[in-house]
């Protein structure tokens, strides 16, 4: 996690929105297909691939305590927000409509958004919000309800994702694991996310079900952590919320690093918790509080961020064939960009290929 491959005077290739070639700037320029190309000036930039953000939740409560979705002003101040500071991909939660008919009209509405200008990956979320009609009821709610919505919303393709919450407003281990097993046999994406006081469960049914993801670990985790990394399961971790709670202990990322897990960074913004959505912060907050090294940071809120999303054969990388999403930062030193985050460094953002965002310049006044 802490090789970045970081080129040089680089500069990178890009036809239709994907990325051609990348390398030193004197081989590239000599390329036959690039003599004809329209050139972007990044001197005295650091280029990186834009960030993967694995974890979001744009809901928020109405006056009967029911979770729906956010109205679109603030959707799209989200995520416009959030593509300014350089985050073009992001996992959305969508599983608190309250009946079938809800959630796939907030799926839709998820789908309505798509690259504009975010490209979102949608996870169906099986959680203890359950409708009054099953009377507390988990199991049923799970059997009768939120696994026939998993396989509607995959032939619909308007779910890429699964995930099970266990714990603080959670479903129990056994609901989450027929939620997790018609998951991977309808082959989406496996999540599990956790409150902190149940991070030791969540290990525990990753390492059983094979789920593709564990969000929201914290705590000391000693005798799992060697478990969860020789398991296939990515660790999502999100210390931002850590931090805007006032909590004192933060996820053991250097401890699981060590050990060899794979590590990526998301915010977990929602409307009610964690109100930041810039990757940049969190991963100044994890390089602060948990011990892990700028360039780890980096890579867990790219290529590991990818994978924890399940987009890394297209994102998270600057690597031919995959997505042209770069961002260009006024710095020198990757270092810079971390130490740095209270300060608004994105000079541009490139969205397949062509701006969506540049910074402007100060007016001056007399």
């Amino acid at each position: 996690m802490s090789d970045l491959h970081v080129i040089p005077d680089g500069a990178v290739l890009i036809r239709n929105g994907h990325i051609e070639d990348v390398g030193p700037t004197r081989r590239i320029e000599r390329l036959k297909t690039a003599r004809d190309a329209q050139e972007i000036d990044a001197t005295g930039s650091i280029v990186m691939p834009a960030f993967v953000d694995s974890s979001t939740r744009p809901v928020a409560l109405t006056g009967a305590g029911k979770r729906t979705l956010a109205d679109d002003a603030v959707i799209e101040a989200m995520i416009t927000g959030m593509a300014r500071h350089g985050t073009l991909t992001a996992e959305v939660m969508a599983g608190f409509g309250g009946d079938s008919a809800g959630e796939i009209k907030m799926m839709r509405h998820y789908a309505s958004l798509q690259g504009r200008p975010l490209t979102l990956i949608t996870s169906l979320v099986l959680s203890g919000d359950l409708p009054a009609a099953f009377d507390g009821d988990a199991e049923q709610w799970t059997k009768l309800m939120m696994i026939p919505l998993l396989g509607i919303a995959s032939r619909l393709r308007l779910a890429q994702s699964a995930t099970a919450i266990i714990g603080d407003e959670g479903v129990g281990l056994s609901e989450a694991r027929l939620f997790l097993d018609a998951a991977r046999a309808a082959r989406i994406h496996t999540k599990i996310q956790t409150a902190p006081e149940c991070s030791e469960q969540a290990a525990g049914l990753a390492l059983e079900s094979d789920a593709v993801v564990v969000n929201g670990l914290e705590g000391p985790l000693p005798h799992l952590c060697r478990a969860l990394a020789t398991s296939s399961a990515i660790l999502a971790l999100a210390p931002a919320v850590t931090y805007s709670e006032h909590r004192e202990t933060f996820a053991p990322a250097r401890q699981l690093i060590d050990s060899g897990a794979a590590v990526a960074l998301a915010t977990n913004f929602s409307q009610e918790g964690n109100r930041d959505y810039n990757m940049l912060h969190s991963m100044s907050i994890a390089c602060r509080f948990t011990g892990i090294s700028e360039a780890e940071a980096i890579t867990a809120a790219t290529i590991n961020a990818a994978h924890a999303a399940g987009c890394a054969q297209e994102r998270g990388s600057i690597e031919p064939g995959k997505v042209a999403d770069l961002v260009l930062f006024d710095c020198r030193d990757y270092s810079d960009l971390i130490r740095g985050s209270a300060v608004h460094q994105v000079v541009r953002v490139v969205r397949a290929g062509r701006t969506i965002y540049r910074r402007g310049r100060v007016e001056e006044t007399v």
